[in-house]
């Protein structure tokens, strides 16, 4: 059977990581839906650089923070890049860095172009070429494309550090990096498809290896799961691998097996357990429509709602629609009638006798 602990709060379950952390040279890896608390996790420690009223970099961090500074510019077709930490400045002036991003990035995009910098004005354009002298210059690429170079500039910070901190301390070429103790990666694969999520998901565990060796603390953190399963997988027992869910009561960490790590059942577990306990949320909702479109796009449905059974099939589909598009909700817990309520649990459990799904408490 997998362990549980229950934690009243994001920093009893905090100070439980680093508890953890200080006891193992072991990654930890986190599997937890959006409203979880993992960005609240992250958040916290990305405070840590802020202590005593100085900033220091003792964690590096990805996460929606970081992807923040880079903004599209759709009239130019520029990547703007407002660089608030002076670390990653001073990486970018004094470091080959851009080199390194363009090594990484062109691992993932298979079309010809590459990025082009400008650190002065802290932008980046992207040109493609055509095969003889001439080029196309500041093209337009797509979110995914961004979303991987946004990872390809913190991927290349990580792999200066390996090679930084591999020398000794009177050889390093910068001394920015001699306090980090914390690397934080938080949904790095946000709107990239599946090939390239797995190309990704197997460079970053080889350099969790690397950074692993030279003593450094990787916490992972995700709610995609097709990147969950390749870290797990490659990784095997040399990781910590938890889920994390959310109820009144608090903060749930769970272990995770090593037999492969299945999403519907895992969501389908969080949705009874929520039932059975009358802690239904709104991301409960997002979940099971997310649930429902998977099974019927197996089945061979062109719509989830010809999955829904019963009178109130159409006030059902209504109300799932509602809580899923709701951006509050993957936010926190938030009062739901109790008629819907009903209406929620009625229609998961006949979805579960209907299609015999075996679930386990």
């Amino acid at each position: 059977m997998s362990s549980e602990m229950m934690f009243n709060d994001i920093n009893t379950l905090f100070g439980s990581v680093k508890s953890i952390l200080s006891r193992q040279k072991k990654p930890i890896l986190i599997y937890a839906f959006n409203g979880t608390g993992k960005t609240r996790l992250t958040n916290l420690f990305y405070n840590m650089n802020l202590q005593d009223g100085e900033s220091s970099l003792v964690c590096l961090i990805y996460s929606a923070l970081f992807e923040d500074a880079f903004q599209w510019d759709n009239i130019v077709n520029e990547l703007h890049f407002m660089v608030q930490d002076e670390w990653l400045r001073r990486l970018f002036e004094d470091e080959d860095l851009e080199s390194r991003i363009k090594e990484i990035y062109g691992r993932y995009h298979f079309s010809h172009f590459e990025p082009f910098f400008d650190v002065e004005n802290q932008l980046v354009y992207f040109q493609m070429a055509t095969g003889d002298d001439e080029s196309n210059d500041h093209i337009k690429i797509s979110r995914a494309e961004e979303s991987l170079f946004i990872w390809s500039v913190y991927h290349a910070v990580l792999d200066l550090m390996v090679d930084i901190l591999s020398d000794k301390t009177e050889n390093r070429t910068t001394d920015m990096f001699n306090n980090v103790k914390y690397i934080v990666i938080d949904d790095p694969v946000s709107s990239i498809d599946d090939t390239r999520i797995v190309s990704l998901a197997i460079d970053l565990v080889d350099t969790v290896n690397k950074l692993k060796e030279l003593g450094l603390k990787v916490i992972i953190l995700t709610h995609h799961a097709l990147f969950f399963n390749v870290v797990k997988n490659i990784m095997g027992d040399k990781a910590t691998s938890w889920s994390l869910s959310s109820s009144y009561e608090g903060i749930c960490r769970k272990d995770i097996k090593d037999s492969p790590f299945a999403y519907h059942l895992f969501a389908m577990t969080l949705i009874k357990q929520a039932i059975e306990n009358n802690t239904i949320e709104r991301y409960h909702f997002n979940l099971f429509r997310a649930i429902l479109e998977k099974t019927a796009n197996f089945l061979g449905y062109k719509h989830y709602i010809s999955l829904l059974t019963g009178e109130n099939k159409d006030e059902t589909y209504r109300i799932l629609n509602i809580y899923s598009h709701s951006r509050i909700a993957d936010m926190e817990p938030q009062d739901i009638p109790s008629d819907h309520k009903k209406l929620f649990a009625d229609i998961f459990n006949d979805f579960l006798k209907s299609y015999n799904w075996k679930i386990e408490d």
